[in-house]
């Protein structure tokens, strides 16, 4: 369970009793016939692009019983929900490690939909953490966000936040959120060699890896939740004459991209607590943002111009933001 919410969260002793427990058991599995009849009968919630099933088995005052499955081909699992004693089993079939997954999905189920519901964003970005501040990483889908977040930990000495998806509070705190991290294949070492080689997508190649593997292969250091300092929207134009070209970034333009980065409600649903699984708020989306949210981080944003995305990975991206934001001076 600590790998999936540390190091980017400390571990402490409890002063008084968790507000949730969850609990693994080993259990005998369910028999091919047993699993097609409980997905047949019952209420089922099925999450886009072959994601998690749950079929509803019993739900009445204080209890739920339900049968989920990670993906259409896994191993189900049983899960039983306790309200009043604040306590989710999930009954695990024996030798069995992929049914764990569902442990890692609670996890994040449990604290998301809490921390959404308290107001804080989740954003489609990539951090890191610099001088004991977060630095953001904006842009497009495959617009290289995950490329400066991966070169500015191995090469300025950066502690890694996030890949992917962040969290962050109307404060202006960033706690990176565990995904898999896809690193450019001309950035990793072997990468013809590593099984965790992505599809080419346009031109570019990656690798994924889990965060543990991330951990265990780069050698990169995962930080802690740190208060956001500097936002770095990226954008493509292959018209421009440079290569890279860096520049201060208007209020209006930077609250564009923050927008665009927060939409995202496949990961909304992802970590909502839909059913009660972990007894968090009941919302598609976990609650609604705090009004201003956006403008409350008072923080330098840049607007990185790259004419030559083909060379993004190698390109001198630290000299030109020097000038602008503080971070990236010299080290």
């Amino acid at each position: 369970m600590s790998s999936t919410v540390a190091p980017p969260c400390q571990k402490v002793h409890w002063a008084s009793s968790p507000d949730w427990g969850l609990w693994l058991e080993n259990t005998v599995a369910l028999t091919g016939d047993e699993v097609d009849k409980v997905f047949a009968d019952r209420p089922v919630l099925s999450f886009p692009h072959g994601g998690p099933q749950l079929a509803i088995v019993e739900e009445s005052a204080g209890l739920l019983r339900a049968v989920g499955r990670y993906r259409p081909d896994s191993v189900p699992v049983r899960m039983e929900v306790r309200a009043g004693e604040c306590l989710t089993r999930l009954l695990i079939p024996a030798d069995e490690p992929q049914a764990v997954r569902w442990a890692d999905y609670a996890a994040r189920v449990f604290f998301a939909s809490r921390m959404l519901a308290d107001g804080w964003r989740m954003l489609h970005a990539s951090a890191i953490a610099l001088d004991g501040t977060a630095v953001l990483f904006l842009a497009d889908q495959e617009g290289g966000k995950s490329t400066l977040a991966h070169r500015a930990c191995v090469e300025l000495g950066a502690g890694f936040l996030a890949d992917d998806l962040v969290l962050i509070s109307a404060e202006g705190m960033v706690v990176g959120w565990p995904t898999r991290i896809a690193v450019p294949a001309e950035l990793v070492r072997n990468a013809d060699e590593t099984s965790g080689l992505m599809p080419a997508i346009g031109q570019r190649r990656r690798v994924a890896f889990t965060p543990v593997e991330h951990r265990s292969v780069s050698g990169i250091e995962y930080s802690p939740p740190v208060p956001l300092g500097a936002l770095v929207c990226i954008q493509s134009d292959q018209s421009a004459t440079d290569p890279l070209r860096a520049s201060v970034l208007a209020g209006c333009s930077r609250e564009s991209f923050v927008v665009t980065a927060a939409d995202v409600p496949a990961q909304h649903l992802f970590v909502s607590d839909l059913v009660g699984l972990m007894g968090g708020p009941r919302s598609g989306s976990g609650g609604e943002p705090v009004a201003g949210t956006e403008t409350s981080w008072q923080v330098p944003a840049v607007l990185l111009t790259v004419g030559d995305m083909a060379g993004f990975a190698r390109a001198p991206v630290w000299e030109v933001l020097a000038p602008l934001l503080s971070e990236f001076g010299e080290r």
